[in-house]
């Protein structure tokens, strides 16, 4: 499900708004807000595609992120052109999985992940600067 989320956000986001929605709803939103929408619910359907995995695997970070995301697409489908369709489905799928909060055991944080020597190393190279040296013809 969350597969289709994220999809109907990126390609939602990539096409035009509805010019008689936008019309209506630019006289109360201002357009930078609306632009942002279209990045935002982009952006969204794309952290829906990964999330996918991690309810696949039952993390729990992956239900509560699904939820954050779910949320924020339904609220970006109805601030780039009030496409309450969207909306409609997206929230739909979030209600779907309010009630499969048990389902998901495993554990998981970002602060507290073990990460092996090889990430930690590329992640934070140590690199030893040296003073420039200055040329003998300026000293």
């Amino acid at each position: 499900m969350l597969l289709l989320a994220g999809a109907i956000l990126l390609i939602s986001g990539s096409i035009p708004a509805n010019s008689d929605w936008l019309d209506a709803l630019s006289d109360t939103v201002p357009l930078p807000v609306i632009e942002l929408s279209h990045l935002t619910a982009s952006l969204t359907g794309l952290l829906l595609l990964f999330l996918a995995r991690g309810i696949r695997l039952r993390i729990d970070a992956a239900w509560y992120g699904s939820l954050v995301l779910l949320g924020l697409g339904v609220a970006t489908s109805l601030l780039k052109g009030f496409d309450w369709r969207e909306a409609l489905v997206l929230l739909t799928i979030l209600l779907l999985m309010l009630p499969t909060r048990s389902y998901f055991q495993r554990h998981s944080s970002l602060l507290r992940m073990n990460l092996p020597l090889v990430a930690h190393s590329v992640s934070a190279p140590r690199i030893r600067l040296r003073p420039l040296a200055v040329p003998r013809h300026l000293s």
